[in-house]
């Protein structure tokens, strides 16, 4: 495929509905997850509540990475030219918000000369993200390198062989490592080079490409319901058993979030899918989801000034009931975000900032 046909590559509509769920699903996992800290100086139905909404939340960066399979992988392109494309378009983002997050949360050395600052942070940034959501930006730079071999996988896979690369994916990771934690093995080790997420490329890419009847959407969505109920039950009993927060059934690669991952992204692309025949909808969706990178990107901060009150008052799990506190914080914080992006994307410097 030409680059010229790469970008006459038809608009999926419906994975702007998709996204803009997955970027309020990440906000509210930051709004809730603080409080799960907390086990046993907090109310239980306070630390409850954030254990719901972040279990419920849990499929957001999932179904991220799930669309960028069913985008990227559908295409053709020289390998090189590709890389180059989408390395450029994310390293602006990357060295801007890493410093940016550096300096906000004063994460350097104080009243040290520039340079030493500088050199400070450039360490600081190869260790670890300087903020713990920018994680993102490190697998996706990391993913980006496994597209070109699964484009060629998939330019000669059947259906059949690409289930079984996803059984594969799921029985020699999410599989095992459920094994080891509830039977003790020690596998994971040993398997853990062919699990990761390249396999929600994969399979956001299976499913974007399914011809999955509308009337099976409520089945898939009850699916995902009850896989998440399992979450919520699973991190209860686990945390009370250990007398803190135990977070194995958070993991983007447990089998109940992967399960929930994929079953809400058959639902979601159904509704989405009819949304867009409603003039309304179809802007408004477009609108999020062309911002949904940026607002995954910027939110912290958003809901850093709400937490300290910058803005005249306090909303956090500490103010208030956290079953409304913490659900109309991410609310706030999504649609400030928005708002700060959409005006960043106005401004042709600031546009990339946020692409």
């Amino acid at each position: 495929m030409s680059e010229k046909t790469v970008d006459q590559v038809e608009h999926l509509y419906w994975i702007d509905f998709v996204r803009t769920v997955g970027a309020f699903f990440v906000v509210l996992v930051h709004a809730s997850f603080f409080i799960l800290y907390l086990w046993g100086e907090v109310p239980e139905s306070h630390w409850m509540a954030g254990n719901v909404y972040d279990s419920i939340a849990r499929v957001g960066v999932p179904l991220f990475l799930m669309i960028s399979g069913a985008l990227l992988l559908r295409k053709e392109e020289n390998i090189f030219f590709f890389l180059k494309k989408r390395l450029i378009k994310i390293i602006l983002p990357f060295v801007f918000w890493s410093i940016f997050y550096l300096w906000w949360r004063q994460n350097y050395p104080v009243g040290a000369k520039f340079s030493s600052i500088a050199i400070s942070m450039f360490v600081s940034v190869l260790k670890v993200p300087a903020s713990d959501h920018l994680w993102f930006l490190y697998a996706l730079v990391v993913l980006y390198f496994f597209v070109p071999p699964l484009r060629l996988m998939l330019s000669r896979a059947k259906e059949r062989d690409i289930i079984y690369i996803l059984l594969l994916w799921l029985s020699m990771g999410p599989l095992v490592q459920l094994l080891q934690k509830l039977f003790s093995f020690a596998l994971t080790s040993h398997f853990h080079f062919i699990s990761g997420y390249w396999g929600y490329l994969l399979l956001g890419y299976w499913l974007s490409i399914k011809k999955i009847p509308i009337k099976n959407t409520i089945f898939f969505f009850v699916a995902g319901s009850l896989c998440t109920l399992a979450t919520i039950w699973l991190t209860y009993i686990f945390s009370l058993t250990n007398a803190h927060l135990d977070g194995f059934f958070y993991d983007y690669l447990s089998l109940n979030v992967v399960f929930a991952s994929g079953f809400f992204f058959i639902s979601l692309k159904s509704i989405g899918e009819k949304l867009y025949k409603e003039k309304f909808w179809g802007k408004f969706f477009f609108a999020h989801g062309g911002a949904s990178f940026g607002i995954y990107l910027i939110h912290p901060v958003i809901l850093d000034i709400l937490q300290r009150g910058k803005l005249g008052f306090r909303l956090s799990f500490r103010v208030g009931n956290p079953w409304y506190t913490i659900s109309l914080a991410a609310l706030l914080a999504y649609a400030f975000s928005f708002v700060i992006v959409v005006g960043m994307r106005k401004i042709p410097v600031l546009k990339k900032l946020v692409p």
